[in-house]
C-alpha cells in the first residue's frame, strides 16, 4: 500500500474523530453551561444558536481542509480540483447580462447584494454596541 494512501486514510480517520468530538461538544456543552435553562420549560439559552453556528463552521472548515489536502496528494484529484476551479471561474466571469453597452457577469451581479448585506450587518453591530454603551452608561434596562 502506498505511503500517501496510508496518510490519507489516517487523515480521514482523524478528521472523523475530530468531527465526532465536535458533535459531542455540541450536545454536552449546553448541559454543562446551561443548567438554568432546564428550569424554564421550553426556554433555550441565547448562546445556543451561536454555539451551533460556530461548531458548524469548525466542521465545514475541518472537512474542507481534509479535502484540499487529499486533493493535493493524488494527481487525479488534483487535476479534478483544478478543472473544477477553472470551469467555475470561467462561468462566474463570463458575461450573462448586457445593460447600456456594458456586460455583467454573475460575480458582478452578486456584488450589490453582498454589499447590502455587509452594510446591514455593520449597521446592526454598530447600533447594538451603541445601545449597550449608551444605555448601560445611563443605567437603563434593555427593552424600556
Amino acid at each position: 500500500m502506498p505511503e500517501r494512501l496510508v496518510y490519507a486514510i489516517v487523515a480521514i480517520a482523524a478528521a472523523a474523530l475530530v468531527h465526532a468530538g465536535l458533535r459531542r461538544i455540541g450536545r454536552r456543552l449546553p448541559l454543562v453551561l446551561g443548567p438554568e435553562s432546564r428550569r424554564r420549560a421550553g426556554a433555550k439559552p441565547r448562546w445556543l444558536g451561536a454555539l451551533a453556528i460556530a461548531l458548524l463552521a469548525m466542521k465545514v472548515g475541518l472537512w474542507t481542509c481534509v479535502a484540499l489536502w487529499l486533493s493535493s496528494q493524488f494527481e487525479l484529484l488534483r487535476s479534478a480540483r483544478e478543472m473544477f476551479t477553472d470551469s467555475a471561474f470561467l462561468y462566474l466571469s463570463r458575461p450573462i447580462v448586457s445593460f447600456r453597452d456594458r456586460s455583467y457577469s454573475p460575480l458582478d451581479l452578486l456584488e450589490l447584494p453582498a454589499a447590502f448585506v455587509a452594510a446591514w450587518l455593520a449597521v446592526r453591530l454598530a447600533t447594538a454596541l451603541l445601545k449597550r454603551w449608551v444605555l448601560g452608561a445611563a443605567g437603563v434596562e434593555r427593552g424600556i
